[in-house]
């Protein structure tokens, strides 16, 4: 399993970012920059984890394929096959009370 830390991200995102020399819109074009690598990162292939600690992390995980499912619009019997899923989990900074 790959494990991606704030590190990779951070580096990645300097890499793409650094040669910008306009100030219009440096906000937009970095947020985009951010959630485009780790759109990246979970686009490859395998099991993933992108960690942003106190914040949160990323899970990519491979789901088994399901025999029978119903579908409940027809209630035809149909296959299910195994496929990705992602999910996130919030960290410290995400608990609240």
């Amino acid at each position: 399993m790959r494990k991606v830390i704030k590190k990779d991200i951070s580096d990645a995102v300097y890499e793409n970012f650094c040669n910008e020399v306009s100030n219009e819109s440096l906000v937009y074009k970095l947020l985009n920059c951010v959630l485009d690598e780790i759109t990246n990162q979970l686009k490859k292939p395998g099991e993933c984890n992108i960690e942003f600690r106190g914040f949160g992390t990323f899970h990519k995980k491979m789901m088994k394929a399901k025999l029978k499912a119903r579908n409940p619009k027809t209630g035809e019997t149909i296959q299910i096959p195994a496929h990705y899923h992602v999910t996130f989990q919030g960290g410290k900074e995400l608990k609240f009370k």
